[in-house]
């Protein structure tokens, strides 16, 4: 996955517990205009231009709806997956993320 969720945090929880609570997994909110928004506080959005500069083709190439909806794909999979064996997955704050969406707790 080229997703944190579903690469590393779904994958250790789901093998060390059989309840997983998310949060901090927003999603992308209809109007972002990249890959998705940052908390201000602890975002380094300074750190946003020179970034751009440095890897121009991630944020020229990349469309950000198919990226975005590819991920919730994942995650929905990952997911369902998971619950297959009896594991649960609970999102502890809302979310844009359509798999966590409708597993708010």
């Amino acid at each position: 996955s080229n997703n944190s969720l579903v690469g590393y945090m779904l994958p250790i929880s789901s093998a060390a517990v059989n309840n997983i609570n998310i949060l901090g997994c927003d999603g992308r909110k209809p109007n972002d205009k990249l890959f998705w928004s940052h908390a201000k506080n602890t975002h380094f959005d300074d750190m946003l231009a020179p970034l751009m500069q440095t890897h121009p083709s991630v944020f020229r190439d990349t469309d950000y709806k198919e990226f975005y909806e590819g991920n919730s794909r994942d995650t929905e999979e990952f997911i369902s997956y998971g619950e297959s064996f009896g594991k649960k997955y609970y999102s502890l704050a809302p979310s844009y993320i359509p798999a966590l969406a409708k597993r708010q707790k």
